[in-house]
């Protein structure tokens, strides 16, 4: 059943759909608390030297933590007409989001730089921008997640959680539009470039067949994937989502769900994709001795293939430097 208002299903599928939406949340909540609390206390147990790329993945940890602290306030909402919960569960996903969306883009960033410019110029200038660049990131996307949320909060009568978690608070043409420009489209194209400079640089000086470069292209590559596998369709939705469409009701408000649970889900792979390839991760006590069981026990092909020595790959290399 659809109204001009709102969207109607039967008692069946909306079991079906609490019942799903409950599983994934939780499978995202377990994993990524999980891994963003180990990805935290190695960050600042383990390593000493911190680079910019370190000390964004730290503020990555902790804002994704932040998350998935509070996604029980979401699935709350899927159960039962509790407005607060669902709008804490609101305002924190925003947050999250947007505060993700550009420390991912700082991390690709400072790759590129790492990639391109020497190296003494990034450890002087870019490592003491990083805990600026980090203070203002967090402003920004606090900043502005609230007004967007207060205006929402007042303007709009919300009357299930339901209507509560439907994209009502994207229609605004204005805000949306600034949403799409200045924080996904802009970050994106961030990625993109960095990304490619990156990799077209290291093809270029022919870095490929060395085991820390080939790590580098993949994080790079690991980056731009995530970041588009769960943030592009959450934007895309909110570029053709129109309120006064009412055929979209029913479908745009499973759709939107959808697009937050994949937007939610970056919290398990930023750890599982980044943290655990980065070579300061390896360099810990833990991160050798898996080495020693893994990496040593390898051909001695594939060594050779690297040319790097399995035990001082993690001690000292000439690409060091592009990596952290």
């Amino acid at each position: 059943k659809m109204s001009n208002q709102s969207c109607t299903f039967s008692n069946s599928s909306v079991t079906i759909e609490r019942t799903t939406f409950t599983v994934l949340y939780s499978v995202i909540i377990v994993l990524g608390l999980s891994l963003n609390v180990l990805a935290l206390w190695i960050f600042c147990v383990h390593i000493q030297q911190r680079s910019g790329t370190t000390f964004y993945m730290t503020n990555l940890a902790m804002v994704d933590i932040l998350l998935v602290c509070f996604l029980p306030f979401r699935v709350v909402a899927y159960y039962k007409e509790d407005r607060l919960s669902c709008e804490i569960a609101g305002i924190i996903f925003l947050i999250n989001m947007y505060t993700s969306i550009f420390f991912l883009a700082c991390i690709s960033l400072d790759r590129c730089l790492a990639t391109v410019l020497p190296f003494k110029v990034r450890i002087y200038h870019l490592r003491r921008a990083a805990p600026w660049v980090s203070g203002l990131v967090w402003l920004l996307t606090v900043g502005c997640s609230l007004p967007t949320y207060l205006r929402w909060k007042f303007t709009v009568n919300v009357t299930s959680s339901y209507n509560c978690l439907e994209p009502i608070v994207v229609t605004n043409e204005l805000p949306r539009n600034f949403t799409l420009a200045i924080g996904f489209g802009l970050p994106y194209s961030l990625v993109l470039t960095s990304s490619l400079l990156a990799l077209v640089k290291m093809r270029k000086a022919k870095l490929s067949l060395t085991l820390n470069i080939r790590k580098t292209q993949n994080m790079i590559l690991a980056n731009f994937l995530v970041f588009t596998f769960c943030f592009l369709p959450y934007h895309v939705f909110l570029g053709f989502y129109r309120k006064e469409n009412n055929d979209w009701n029913c479908s745009s408000r499973l759709l939107f769900q959808i697009t937050q649970i994949l937007a939610s889900a970056n919290t398990v792979f930023d750890p599982m994709i980044y943290y655990f390839t980065t070579e300061a991760f390896q360099k810990t006590h833990l991160m050798r001795t898996v080495c020693s069981m893994v990496c040593c026990r390898s051909s001695t092909e594939e060594q050779e293939k690297y040319s790097v020595p399995c035990r001082e790959s993690y001690k000292k290399s000439s690409e060091a430097s592009l990596f952290l």
